[in-house]
């Protein structure tokens, strides 16, 4: 039995579970500025060799401390065995990935690509927002108006007169849900509000919301506004194209990871309807199972062969479509589906999926304050516990303040002392200032060691107060 939802309620859902999302993740980890890295982690880096390395660099510092041979043959020797198991863990990382991808040419040859010719950095550019988006919107223009205007006809399923009608989507289990959550590649865009990793670890707390907005889109044949926005970046085609002419770059459109999550469900039911039935294109070899580019150049080869054995000329005429994806025109691809069997609620769904798309330059937060339908009331709650759980709580203090809320005059005169003579030892290193740093360092230790124990005795006699538990929760932070 169908269930009829309200359009206007799903749109509620759906902007109540985002936001909720988003308004508990601000809560719990409120943004922070942190300096990015130059460079990402590689692949082959196991703990055990970021273990070594830091004993590595424990020996190289003991022996420009100390100047000893014995610590110089002893970092050699770290040095020549970190090499080796370096080169032994790229091999390994490497022959591993290949004898994985044995049997798919396209990921060999992104390997061997990415091996051979590494991309270069990007040249910066003077390129804006505005440049991109008015050069991709005016180059569909001009590509649409060389279309030959299609004749206006009614469409009928004469074609297919004898294929079951796809009238309505079918709803999907949780455990469906759960499934395509976690199957799906966590990549997150500007405008999912928390990260995709992290929806995916706490999907199972919280999957009958989820399920409930997936459901809600099939039964009423309506995509949310939100599924329908799209975070456009422009990328360089190829990373030796000049970054500073804009016809070198792709657009591309990020979409939030729960709109791909409903697209995956309606793509996976009418795969398997144009399965099937038999809709396919015979031709077709692009996203369809078990074909590839290998498929349409052994199509297109045999033919060749059988023509040229029957002594038969042949010709091939190639074309590449500029922004083909861009230029579909959407009446005449509803009209399509219109003829494959497709209408009712399911004709609605992929006409509502096309009408009102929209992109953003900036990401627009979907958090804030917002009132929550009574059947919604403990969507929030249930986000929140989840996430206390996975990422604790964070008082939003700078772990400075967290570590030295127990210093005292003390504490500070000594950690001053101790950098001034540690200063004096760095520009003239004789025994006598060494050891005066030494003796410094060790009377700092003592200090901090007094602070600590005089503040936690403080603060175990005040438990009981109202402060109390404030008291605690800083202790914890140093603990």
């Amino acid at each position: 039995m169908a269930v009829v939802v309200n359009p206007g309620l799903d749109r509620s859902a759906t902007d109540t579970l985002l936001s909720s999302l988003s308004s508990t993740m601000d809560l719990l980890c409120p943004l922070t500025t942190i300096c990015k890295k130059n460079s990402s982690t590689a692949p082959w880096l196991s703990d055990v060799l970021r273990n070594n390395w830091r004993e590595l660099q424990s020996a190289e510092r003991k022996w420009k401390k100390s100047k000893l041979d014995t610590d110089l043959i002893s970092f050699r020797t770290l040095l020549s065995k970190f090499s080796l198991d370096v080169t032994s863990a790229k091999t390994s990382f490497y022959k591993e990935k290949l004898e994985t991808s044995a049997q798919d040419p396209q990921k060999l040859h992104n390997i061997f690509s990415s091996l051979l010719n590494p991309p270069a950095p990007a040249s910066p550019s003077s390129l804006t927002i505005e440049d991109f988006a008015t050069f991709y919107t005016e180059k569909i223009e001009r590509i649409c108006q060389t279309f030959t205007p299609l004749p206006t006809s009614s469409t009928s399923h004469s074609q297919h007169s004898a294929t079951p009608l796809l009238t309505q989507l079918s709803t999907v289990a949780a455990e469906v849900v759960l499934q395509i959550t976690l199957s799906c590649n966590p990549t997150t865009c500007p405008l999912d509000p928390i990260p995709s990793a992290m929806l995916q670890t706490i999907s199972p707390d919280f999957l009958p919301f989820i399920t409930t907005v997936i459901n809600g889109s099939l039964t009423s044949g309506h995509v949310p506004t939100v599924f329908k926005k799209a975070r456009v970046i422009p990328i360089l085609k190829k990373p030796a194209l000049d970054p500073s002419d804009i016809s070198n770059y792709r657009p591309v459109s990020l979409l939030s990871f729960l709109s791909k999550i409903l697209e995956r469900v309606v793509c996976n039911q009418l795969s398997d309807y144009l399965m099937q039935n038999n809709l396919h294109d015979p031709n077709q070899s692009g996203f369809k199972a078990a074909h590839s580019t290998e498929t349409a150049l052994l199509a297109v080869t045999e033919k060749l062969h059988a023509a040229r054995s029957v002594k038969l000329s042949s010709v091939l005429i190639l074309l590449d479509l500029s922004a083909a994806f861009d230029t579909v025109n959407h009446k005449t691809f509803l009209s399509t589906l219109r003829s494959l069997g497709i209408c009712g609620t399911a004709w609605e769904w992929f006409a509502s999926y096309l009408d009102g798309r929209s992109y953003q330059k900036l990401r627009k937060a979907l958090g804030g304050q917002v009132v929550l339908p009574d059947d919604w009331e403990t969507t929030a709650e249930v986000i929140r516990e989840t996430e206390r759980k996975v990422l604790g709580v964070s008082s939003g203090r700078w772990q400075e303040d967290m570590e030295t809320w127990w210093w005292n005059e003390e504490v500070q005169d000594s950690i001053q002392r101790k950098r001034l003579a540690k200063k004096k030892w760095d520009m003239d290193r004789t025994e006598e200032n060494r050891q005066e740093y030494k003796e410094l360092q060790r009377r700092m230790k003592r200090e901090v060691s007094k602070a600590k124990q005089k503040a936690f005795d403080e603060l175990y006699t005040r438990l009981d107060t109202r402060e109390g538990q404030k008291d605690l929760e800083e202790m914890e932070g140093v603990l």
